[in-house]
């Protein structure tokens, strides 16, 4: 079984979208920003997980790779998934008459997301970190000397 759940990230709160597999919605809501918010998406992800009483995948679209939000979602090992804000906005406009933007209604969409539009974040690891906060021809050097080893 598979849980998707969109989030529309902003600065102070998060909209929070969760589809089940046949693409009904089963919650929704606005969760604040920081530790709390974290806790309360993961409330409105066990509303279903927990009636489902079978192993399930939590697949999250959210529009950014990087945070405390993202950190805490692949801590609690949900598959998550970085989507361009162009393809929400595209995608957005091909399946709503008015095209209009609004946080759930983009929460939506980032839960509807095909696959095809899905660039998955990897947890990062201590080697990770190190490479990326290199300038990018240490980084090319680095993967270079890693792929002939």
């Amino acid at each position: 079984m598979e849980l998707f759940v969109g989030v529309d990230w902003a600065e102070d709160h998060h909209d929070v979208c969760v589809v089940n597999a046949g693409g009904r919605v089963v919650a929704k809501g606005r969760v604040p920003q920081g530790i709390a918010g974290v806790a309360r998406l993961h409330e409105l992800v066990d509303l279903e997980r927990d009636d489902l009483k079978a192993p399930v995948e939590v697949v999250v679209g959210i529009e950014t790779d990087r945070g405390l939000l993202v950190r805490a979602l692949l801590a609690a090992g949900y598959a998550v998934v970085a989507v361009n804000p162009m393809a929400v906005d595209r995608y957005r406009d091909r399946h709503r008459v008015s095209g209009a933007k609004s946080d759930p209604g983009d929460a939506r969409v980032l839960a509807d997301l095909p696959p095809d539009r899905w660039v998955l974040v990897m947890p990062s690891t201590a080697c990770t970190r190190a490479t990326t906060s290199l300038p990018s021809s240490s980084r090319l050097r680095a993967s270079a000397r890693t792929i002939t080893s």
